[in-house]
Formats: C-alpha cells, sequence, structure tokens
C-alpha cells in the first residue's frame, strides 16, 4: 500500500485490527515515560529530558488502519540552545523569526520553533507492533531511522525483517530511501529507575540510506508488558539519540 502523508511517501504493511487484544502487550490507555538524551556529533551531550508516549483505541484521523499515539515532549530548553537543525533552509527560517522575536517584533513575542506535543498513528495487532517515533524537535532524526517495527512472528534469535521507507519533500534532509534490516540477537536483561525486564529482545538494526550512508540502531523489545524499552541509534553523522523507558503512569 502506498500512502502519503505529511510530505513522507512510505511503504508499508497494514494488519487487520480484528485480532487486536489477543497479543500480550498491554499498551492502551497507559502513558510510558522515557528518559531521552541527544549527542551531537562530537560526543557532546546536547540535551536530557523526557519524552511522554500515550496509546490511545481512537482511530487515527488521518489513517483509519492505525491507532492515535499522543507524544509529549518536555524539552531541555537550555540544552535546546546548542542543538544544530539537521536541515540548513530550516535552520534559515528559524534563525529569522528568532530574530524577529529578539527585535520586540509585534506578534512574535511568543514564537518558539519547539513542539510541545503531537498526534500521529501505530498498529498494534497478532502479527506486528509498528509505530510513527517521536519526531519532533531534535527527534526529528529518528525519521531517518524509519518506522519502528517488530514482526512478533519472527521474535527468536536469528529472526529478520526489512522494512523501506522512502522520504520526499518536508523532510529534505533526509530525502531519499531508507532500507532496514532488523535481525533478534540475544535476549537480554533490562533495568531503568522502577523498570525491570527479563529477557527482552535485543534487537539490531542495519540502516542504507540511498544518500545519506550506512547507520545502525540497538532497540530492546519486552513482548509481555511494556513494548519498546530502548532505542540506541547512531546516525551517518555521528549523532546519537538514546531513549529508554523510565516510568509508565
Amino acid at each position: 500500500m502506498r500512502l502519503l502523508f505529511g510530505g513522507v511517501l512510505y511503504l508499508a504493511l497494514f494488519f487487520s485490527f480484528s485480532s487486536l487484544g489477543q497479543h500480550n502487550l498491554k499498551l492502551l490507555n497507559k502513558t510510558f515515560v522515557y528518559d531521552a538524551i541527544f549527542i551531537s556529533q562530537q560526543g557532546d551531550t546536547i540535551t536530557r529530558e523526557t519524552v511522554e508516549l500515550a496509546f490511545k483505541s481512537s482511530l487515527w484521523k488521518f489513517d483509519k488502519n492505525q491507532q492515535e499515539l499522543f507524544i509529549t515532549y518536555n524539552t531541555d530548553t537550555l540544552g535546546i540552545k546548542s542543538f544544530l537543525h539537521p536541515s540548513e533552509k530550516k535552520r534559515r527560517k528559524y534563525e529569522k523569526f528568532e530574530a524577529k522575536r529578539k527585535e520586540g517584533k509585534k506578534g512574535w513575542e511568543n514564537w518558539t520553533w519547539l513542539e510541545k506535543e503531537e498526534v500521529t498513528g501505530y498498529i498494534l495487532n497478532d502479527s506486528v507492533f509498528w509505530m510513527h517515533p517521536p519526531r519532533g524537535n531534535q527527534y526529528r532524526y529518528m525519521q531517518a531511522s524509519g518506522m519502528p517495527q517488530v514482526q512478533l512472528n519472527n521474535l527468536f534469535i536469528g529472526g529478520k525483517w526489512t522494512t523501506k521507507l522512502t522520504m520526499l519533500m518536508g523532510w529534505e534532509e533526509f530525502k531519499g530511501n531508507v532500507v532496514s534490516d532488523y535481525e533478534v540477537i540475544k535476549k537480554v536483561n533490562f533495568t531503568s529507575h522502577n523498570i525491570e525486564v527479563e529477557n527482552a529482545w535485543q534487537i539490531k538494526v542495519e540502516h542504507l540510506h540511498s544518500n545519506l550512508g550506512s547507520y545502525a540502531s540497538l532497540l530492546v523489545f519486552d513482548s509481555e508488558i511494556y513494548g519498546f524499552v530502548k532505542f540506541h541509534h547512531k546516525y551517518y553523522n555521528g549523532s546519537q539519540i538514546i531513549v529508554s523507558l523510565k516510568e509508565v503512569k
């Protein structure tokens, strides 16, 4: 199925919701709070903050095959000042608007480029867990890592699957195709704050972008309760994003 939304053209397999509720994951009506850090290509930690994901039963208005995923950004407003946006076009635009605000131009006093929240979609059934990742603010880079997914029938050591994402207008800095090869490599224990998971699945992802080259991700996935408990993305330019589950409320 080919789907065009928000400047993103992607190919994905969508699955029926008829079996929803027969899997072990219990995500509905819970808010998953993650520690999130952004590391620059020079190795400096730019931001430390939290991101919240709330999985809803309501259908996403832009695609009725998906349910709604509410994302809240609790931005490190000090650290984000050192973040270099990957799009030169957007950097110039933001610098122009920021100059207007600083000059006291009428109507610009409360301007900010930062997103506080967004509503997007996810799919969860007996076959797959698929979701849009956080993509606001510095997490824009996560678009380049594709749409995280786990093919539940392939959750065994050595299990593999492949996805493809095509990015067009609206994602000019990532324009092109990225093919992501997933492989389940081992079982691990995950501990963070009060979250403890035994025998989670560690999944290695190799990304190959048609214009940006190769880079990688390491995911930790719990198929019993929490879903994704950790994302560690290393990008083509050396920057990194590490997101780890800390609380469920």
